[in-house]
């Protein structure tokens, strides 16, 4: 099931663990205070299983240019599963609802490939991020045919 939770839930926390995991860990970074409460009025998302076991998540920022989705972590076991494709199309159409038109991110380069297929674009040149090449994409979020 996919959930929209606030910051600093139980589920949240689950959120924070996952992103360590798959995001961060590999890296050697760390979560530290300051970045964490900067989500604090963020919209948080995640695909939950059994017992509320955690498997997908992504956070987003309201900004002047857009939704900027930050964070998303789909777990080890669950990639390449889907999960991420349902993940960012339940987000885009709650975001399409609630009148938002457009979602942007900036992507990892091993990822670029996920997010063309569900109809990102690249903006501009590749940059360095956490120390990892990086996009810019953006989608203008339409309605989906059912």
């Amino acid at each position: 099931m996919i959930l929209q939770y606030d910051w600093g839930t139980p589920l949240y926390d689950l959120s924070i663990d996952l992103r360590y995991k798959i995001l961060r860990e590999p890296l050697g970074l760390k979560f530290d205070k300051d970045s964490l409460e900067k989500e604090t009025n963020c919209l948080h998302f995640g695909v939950f299983g059994e017992c509320y076991n955690i498997l997908a998540c992504l956070y987003l920022v309201p900004e002047k240019e857009g939704l900027h989705l930050k964070q998303m972590a789909v777990d080890t076991p669950f990639q390449r599963k889907g999960l991420g494709k349902k993940l960012i199309d339940d987000v885009e159409n709650t975001m399409l609802c609630l009148g938002f038109d457009s979602i942007f991110m900036h992507a990892r380069k091993t990822a670029i490939g996920f997010y063309e297929k569900l109809g990102y674009t690249k903006i501009g040149e590749e940059f360095e991020e956490v120390g990892i090449p990086h996009y810019k994409m953006l989608k203008k979020i339409t309605a989906k045919r059912i």
